[in-house]
């Protein structure tokens, strides 16, 4: 005799709710998630979102990049879904925001001693704080 377990899906919020085009981690709180993260998936714009940690009520995974191509910003659905079980989606819950997607505009100096140990200042625009 063999016995299926479900659970009751739900999402609460998504942090961050916006980022740049890819490779952003997020927080998906809610509940009804594999602990394990084996039979949960995420998909955001359809696309994979790879799951670094997951438990009952959160779930936390790296959005894939996208091409922007001539857009600014673009919403996506974020679906998440229990294998053999339910599926609840977030309708616009993430949007890629070019704004946000860090670039890099200048770095000095060009060169350095082949010794190593030379510090380097990197120009650009959408880094993160550490």
């Amino acid at each position: 005799m063999s016995s299926l377990v479900t659970f009751d899906l739900s999402i609460t919020s998504i942090e961050p709710p916006r980022g740049g085009f890819g490779g952003v981690i997020i927080n998906i709180t809610g509940v009804g998630f594999d602990p394990a993260g084996q039979r949960t998936t995420v998909t955001v714009c359809n696309a994979s979102c790879s799951i670094t940690r997951s438990s009952y009520n959160s779930l936390t995974c790296q959005v894939p990049p996208t091409d922007p191509g001539t857009l600014k910003s673009k919403d996506c659905d974020i679906t998440v879904t229990n294998e053999n079980g339910p599926l609840e989606t977030s309708k616009n819950g993430f949007t890629y925001n070019a704004s946000l997607t860090p670039s890099i505009l200048d770095v000095t100096p060009r060169r350095g001693g082949t010794a190593g140990g030379t510090r380097i200042k990197i120009n650009g625009t959408g880094f993160s704080y550490v």
